[in-house]
């Protein structure tokens, strides 16, 4: 018994092999799309926070997409054995209020609906609470609890 296509398909593609590369090719296609969030692309959690004119300007030259970037390969690391995490909480307390400003909007926009495999959480706050670190490392517990305070005074 050999199978009935609509007449609306081509006669090439009529065989089952084609088919199914047919089909294989628009399923890589949606989830190559759907990885590079061409589409189906996740809501941002969180607000935009303003600038405080008040406050410092961030430094010249300060680029906070190269800062989240480098934050969160210092806080996605699954082993801390070299201080990766306390690294990464000196440096959101180096930085000005407006510079971690800058660095949470632009988290939010690079790390929208976060990603799983590579352990990164869709918000700065929530990347800092995420982050675990044994009762023994008084130091680091002390610069977390530093972080968040810092995160809380600004409202992130």
């Amino acid at each position: 018994m050999q199978l009935q296509y609509p007449n609306f398909v081509p006669m090439n593609y009529r065989k089952p092999l084609n088919v199914v590369l047919v089909l294989a090719l628009i399923v890589a296609v949606y989830l190559i799309g759907k990885r590079l969030k061409i589409w189906d692309r996740p809501k941002m959690e969180g607000d935009e926070v303003d600038l405080d004119p008040s406050a410092p300007k961030p430094r010249s030259g300060f680029n906070p997409a190269n800062e989240a970037s480098k934050l969160a390969d210092l806080l996605s690391m699954t082993w801390d054995a070299g201080g990766e995490d306390e690294q990464a909480f000196d440096t959101i307390l180096n930085y000005s209020d407006n510079e971690t400003r800058l660095v949470h909007n632009e988290w939010r926009k690079k790390y929208a609906g976060g990603d799983f495999w590579a352990g990164v959480k869709s918000t700065l706050r929530q990347q800092v609470n995420a982050e675990v670190l044994a009762w023994y490392r008084i130091d680091g517990i002390a610069k977390k609890k530093k972080v968040i305070a810092k995160l809380d005074r600004l409202n992130l």
